[in-house]
């Protein structure tokens, strides 16, 4: 057996040899010793049931690193209409500007990490192209991204095409980013070379172009801008995502945008990958709503990063999972969690158990109330309280408990108030208002009790789901006496309470605050009372989206009303007045009211308008007027969009008055005015115009034009002009200010509608298309097109070897020489022609054979054949589009008949 002494001089030489490159700048030595770590925490271990948790995990990378491999990337970035929008309807930057910031973080990340990695640039709208192409200079990249502007449509299908072109060939490892804020409306007919429009068909191209480049290996990475106002479909998106295995993004404003590159960047520059934490829960967790990368199912948690970078001094390894429990009273304790990963390809695992034990223990919610007098009486009035009038009382309900920041869960059930009258106190209309009547007896007296059972309240998401019910009861005197004394409260009795089933079950009973007063029944009194509506009324669609420049019509309607003994004698009611205290915010614009001003209703100064309305009298059973009616305008245009103005809020509108006892009323109005939710027109969401041609290589071809808004057009207009003129060949109008609800219009027209003579089409065109809404947000949209059936050929004909023209189908005793010319009808317009290519053939018949064509050489053809002959010469025109790289071809073919005889005579 060998001496191990004998390697042991080598050994220390290889030893050596390896710390020293390790040491030396510029080298890398291979390891696979990157690895995970981490543990788990929770900031408390007491909670109350129904608690929020905050499970946090820390998972960081350890060990040495094999660099990654460099990639390409293919950047496919929609520039369609709608990425000029604004993120939202508060904010006036556009997305695509957010889009261009956020999407240099993934430049940034690239250009930082010196491994050859090479990024491209395909924008697309209507159709896609190549504006910047592989490279390391990721300033020119960001000077592309930079540059990019908005219009058109929005073709997903041509964009991933283009993409993947650009990557097919690459020796890196390929990715496709896409980026768009819309749904598929274009697709690429690549038979007939077309970009059409059909929203199914551009989604189904869409998807069968992933799953083809899925097919192929290379993942694509989809962005959506689901930001207010878009479109954008997810489940294309997120299909594509999974057909070829790469992740699906989505972001709803410009911090999730920027988040949502952050991340990408560390997936596709990452070592680790495909990291998921399964932890498992016992009965009573469940998951806080609106987190991502987090689910729970059947107990087992799943928390999922897709990446974690091998070396980041900005990495934060911090996970945090928000539980709530709604589980029983006791101690939980949480089993150890797996965590499995991905190193270059490598499938690990590692354990997670950090001891977590938690006690849960329960909180008590409860309930109080008040009854007050509606439309608060003075102590004037209740000392002189007419005994036909009704006094309205008001309980007012608290739910109390404090379970806020913890987010628990629970109900107070079986709520009853119970409201034992006076002897002698009525209810006339309590039946109808949902409370129950019996009669009891105390100390021999018989009185009415009052019952009315209220809907449960739920408790969750740290505050009551709703507010409790507010009743009402109007009460009645007339079974007592003038001169009676009725005392309706004064303190806390069992004649008036509460019960209910708190969130622990048990039955609770409580005493409300008793705020009635008492009152000094006195003779009849006159009174008043009224309704405020709108005029016209408006439809729950009209209420939700109220124009902040619309004017809102206001009626008020008043009566007089009582009798006196016998509907005998003259009375008056002085000093009458109708007051409406207006919402903050809102502008009386007409002349009708006698004041407007400012008041002061809770702490707020707000706008009052005043009706001074003189004297009512009273004559034998007949007041005059016997009817008052009043009316206002409303203005909201210091409001902002979707804000809800409140109208019908109660006590605000109201009658005063000098009664016929001498005692200064108010009475409230019966106020119908409802809620209204205000609309604000926004700068820059204009309509969308979608305008395409097809057949543009006939003499007639057809354009198709689809106008579509969120509110109702009140303009749309095109135009047409030939050949560069300023004179409109066709103007129509199809939306005039006609008061129709149109939200979207859609017409294909025919050239030869507006031109029918055939020979009069062929040219280049201009159709402009402008389009308004009812909030004047407006666009205009430019197409150009052409008619183009073909090149002009002509074919001049001479006697070889002379000047001498031929005349086609005469007799020529020489050879016949025939000069081929040709011109495009679209020369000197915007439009690139070139022919492509120039084909002839000489036949004994006037028709072409299909396959006889022959590729001309030259312009000039010489027929030296005894007989008659037919030449043909057919040219191919390529027309290229002005404003982008859209291509079409068309054909145009010509025929001379030439006769030749040798044996003519000479001259």
């Amino acid at each position: 057996m060998r001496s191990f002494k004998r390697f042991k001089p080598l050994l220390s030489l290889l030893t050596a040899m390896t710390l020293l490159l390790s040491l030396w700048p510029g080298i890398t030595v291979a390891s696979s010793t990157l690895h995970l770590v981490g543990n788990r925490s929770v900031a408390n271990t007491n909670y109350m049931v129904g608690d929020q948790v905050i499970l946090q995990y820390c998972i960081d990378p350890e060990g040495s690193y094999e660099p990654r491999d460099p990639v390409d990337i293919s950047f496919v970035f929609d520039v369609s209409g709608s990425m000029g929008w604004p993120m939202s309807s508060t904010s006036t930057k556009k997305r695509i500007a957010v889009a261009k910031e956020s999407s240099n973080l993934l430049v940034d990340k690239f250009a930082s990490t010196d491994l050859n990695d090479q990024i491209g640039v395909i924008k697309f709208s209507g159709s896609a192209r190549v504006i910047q192409n592989l490279t390391t200079d990721f300033t020119k990249v960001r000077e592309k991204i930079n540059g990019l502007n908005t219009g058109g449509g929005t073709n997903i299908h041509h964009g991933l095409m283009v993409g993947y072109d650009q990557i097919e060939d690459s020796t890196r490892s390929p990715f496709i980013v896409l980026l768009t804020d819309g749904a598929a409306t274009y697709y690429y007919d690549k038979e007939n070379n077309q970009y059409k429009h059909h929203r199914q068909r551009a989604k189904d191209a869409a998807l069968d172009e992933a799953k083809d480049i899925g097919e192929k290996g290379v993942p694509i990475y989809p962005i959506a801008m689901a930001v207010d106002g878009s479109d954008v479909d997810i489940d294309l998106l997120r299909s594509m995502a999974e057909e070829t295995g790469g992740i699906f993004f989505e972001a709803t404003d410009e911090e999730s945008l920027d988040q949502v590159f952050t991340e990408l960047s560390e997936v596709l520059d990452a070592s680790i990958t495909n990291v998921k934490i399964k932890q498992p829960l016992p009965a009573g967790f469940e998951l806080v709503e609106g987190q991502n990368h987090v689910s729970l199912n059947q107990g087992m948690l799943q928390v999922v990063k897709n990446s974690i970078p091998h070396e980041d001094p900005n990495y934060n390894c911090q996970m945090s999972v928000q539980l709530r429990y709604t589980g029983s009273e006791g101690t939980v304790e949480l089993e150890p969690a797996k965590v499995s990963y991905d190193v270059t390809q490598e499938s690990r695992q590692f354990v997670i158990d950090d001891p977590i034990r938690l006690n849960f223990s329960e909180k008590t919610l409860s309930m109080n109330g008040t009854a007050t007098p509606a439309d608060n009486p003075t102590t004037t009035e209740t000392a002189n309280w007419p005994i036909d009038h009704r006094l309205r009382v008001e309980y007012d309900l608290d739910a109390i408990g404090n379970l806020a920041s913890v987010y628990s869960r629970g109900s107070l059930r079986d709520i009853s108030i119970t409201h034992i009258l006076p002897a002698g106190v009525t209810a006339p209309s309590a039946a109808g208002q949902g409370w129950t009547v019996s009669e009891v007896e105390i100390e021999g007296k018989v009185r009415k009790k009052m019952q009315i059972e209220l809907s449960d309240i739920q408790y969750h998401s740290d505050a009551f789901a709703s507010e409790p019910e507010t009743k009402d009861l109007v009460l009645s005197f007339e079974q007592l006496a003038i001169g009676d004394t009725v005392r309706l409260g004064g303190s806390k009795s069992d004649d008036l309470t509460l019960s209910y089933t708190d969130n622990h079950g048990n039955t609770q009973t409580v005493q409300l605050d008793n705020k009635l007063p008492s009152l000094k029944l006195s003779q009849k009194s006159l009174t008043m009372q009224g309704k405020a509506y709108l005029a016209p009324a408006l439809t729950s669609a009209q209420r939700a989206a109220w124009s902040s420049k619309d004017i809102l019509q206001l009626r008020y309607d008043l009566e007089p009303l009582g009798n006196l003994f016998q509907n005998r004698g003259t009375a008056i009611l002085e000093n009458v007045q109708l007051v409406h205290v207006l919402p903050v915010g809102v502008e009386e614009v007409s002349q009708n009211p006698d004041y407007k001003g400012d008041t002061v209703l809770g702490g707020i100064e707000r706008p009052e308008l005043r009706y001074r309305l003189g004297t009512v009298t009273y004559t034998n059973g007949q007041f005059s007027p016997a009817q008052i009616e009043k009316t206002a305008q409303l203005s909201f245009s210091s409001f902002e969009s979707d804000q809800t103005v409140t109208l019908n809020e109660p006590g605000v509108i109201y009658v005063s008055f000098t009664d016929n006892l001498g005692i200064n009323r108010t009475v409230r109005l019966d106020n119908q005015l409802g809620n209204l939710n205000i609309i604000v027109p926004v700068d820059g969401i204009a309509p969308v115009i979608d305008l395409s041609a097809i057949r543009q290589n006939t003499d007639d071809p057809e354009i198709s034009i689809s106008v579509e808004d969120d509110s109702r057009l009140v303009k749309l207009t095109y135009k047409v002009y030939k050949n560069g003129s300023t004179t409109a060949i066709a103007s129509t109008t199809v939306i005039n200010n006609d008061g129709n609800n149109t939200k979207s219009w859609k017409k294909n027209i025919q050239l030869s509608d507006l031109i029918p003579q055939a020979d009069q089409r062929p040219g280049w065109y201009r159709i402009d298309v402008y389009a308004e809404d009812e909030y004047e947000n407006h666009k205009t949209e430019t197409l150009y097109f052409t008619a183009n059936p073909g090149p002009e050929i002509t074919l001049e004909a001479i006697k070889s070897g002379t000047d001498t023209t031929y005349v086609p189908g005469t007799a020529s005793n020489k050879p016949v020489q025939i000069t081929v010319t040709a011109q495009s009808i679209l020369q000197d317009s915007r439009w690139k022609t070139t022919f492509t290519q120039y084909e002839y053939q000489v036949t004994d018949s006037a028709s072409p054979a299909s396959n006889g064509w022959k590729p001309l050489k030259s312009n000039k053809l010489v027929i030296s054949k005894t007989g008659i002959s037919y030449v043909h010469v057919r040219i191919t025109e390529k027309v290229t589009h002005p404003d982008d790289d859209r291509t079409y071809t068309v054909t145009n073919d010509q025929v001379i008949q030439v006769r030749i005889d040798y044996n003519q005579n000479r001259y």
